[in-house]
């Protein structure tokens, strides 16, 4: 399973960047950062019933192997409005995206998110998939800081990149992913 979130950025002014993937998206493969020692399985899915990729297996020294995720269901996406319900403007008010944020990753006795970020927690990654081009753009502030989101997607999936600029800002642009980018650990999760 995975959760829908908002985290993404780049590193140029205009929303721009190469971050479009296309209809599908390559999972980069990795070793999760901290693992337990136990094999598990993760999925990409909105709930239970609603499956897009998985079960992918998880061995005990944390590592899996890259995967694709195709389209998103249109019953699926959500209306890009909301963005513009949180104040940012959007460009196609007929939009709908749907945001790849985190992995769920489920084992023997044991729930953990997992996601794509560096070691300093600088930078996050996520993937956004929208239905049509879109630009979503604007400045957003929340409890964790000021958000700068520039966001210009592309039909299809988009690589998405947030970078922590100081204590209390951020920068969202549609970028390539950034090299030192590891899968993280989520701290704090109960593990029922």
């Amino acid at each position: 399973m995975v959760v829908a979130g908002c985290d993404l950025l780049g590193d140029d002014d205009n929303g721009g960047g190469s971050g479009a993937v296309g209809q599908t998206l390559t999972v980069p493969g990795g070793t999760i950062e901290d693992w337990g020692g136990s094999t598990a399985v993760l999925y990409v899915a909105e709930d239970e019933e609603t499956i897009f990729a998985g079960p992918i297996q998880v061995s005990a020294d944390g590592s899996f192997s890259s995967f694709e995720v195709g389209p998103i269901p249109s019953s699926s996406l959500e209306s890009a409005m909301w963005f513009a319900e949180q104040g940012l403007n959007v460009s196609n008010p007929d939009a709908n995206t749907w945001d790849l944020y985190y992995l769920d990753v489920i084992g023997d006795g044991f729930y953990e998110e997992i996601y794509r970020a560096n070691l300093d927690g600088t930078t996050e990654v996520d993937w956004l998939y929208t239905d049509r081009d879109v630009r979503i753009h604007g400045e957003l502030t929340m409890d964790a800081g000021t958000f700068d989101i520039d966001l210009n997607l592309k039909a299809g999936w988009n690589t998405a990149v947030m970078t922590k600029t100081d204590e209390t800002s951020f920068r969202y642009r549609v970028a390539p992913e950034p090299s030192g980018v590891k899968w993280i650990l989520e701290d704090d999760q109960d593990n029922d």
